[in-house]
């Protein structure tokens, strides 16, 4: 059965209306990669005067970062999405001794860094 689309009452399809809300949200995830970003700097500089002992950032950063994964690739941003599931898994990596996963971390940054610079040069 093919999908009918019906115009709204503005005059656009279901679909122009549902591609708007899209981009309209992917506008509002960037907007959030800044304030993520800003969050795991502020629970980085803690975790560097704490000590890398300290679990609870630990887990804060895993949870922002994780969150951030899964968000990026609703919307596409698979290079976000994957550095950021990279950061988690060395996070979880790290609290069992394995791994500093703040290479990883700088990566996810680095990649949040070229999105950013895409939508301000738009």
């Amino acid at each position: 059965m093919m999908d009918t689309v019906h115009p709204s009452p503005a005059g656009t399809t279901e679909t122009d209306a549902l591609q708007k809300r899209m981009a309209d949200l992917r506008v509002r995830f960037i907007e959030r990669t800044r304030r993520d970003a800003d969050v795991v700097r502020e629970l980085r500089e803690r975790w560097d005067l704490e000590g890398y002992g300290s679990t609870a950032v630990v887990k804060e950063i895993a949870r922002t970062v994780h969150s951030l994964s899964g968000a990026a690739g609703v919307f596409g941003f698979n290079a976000i999405s994957d550095a950021a599931h990279r950061a988690e898994l060395g996070l979880l990596r790290f609290e069992s001794g394995t791994e500093d996963p703040r290479v990883l971390l700088d990566a996810l940054h680095k990649e949040m860094e070229l999105l950013w610079a895409k939508q301000d040069a738009a």
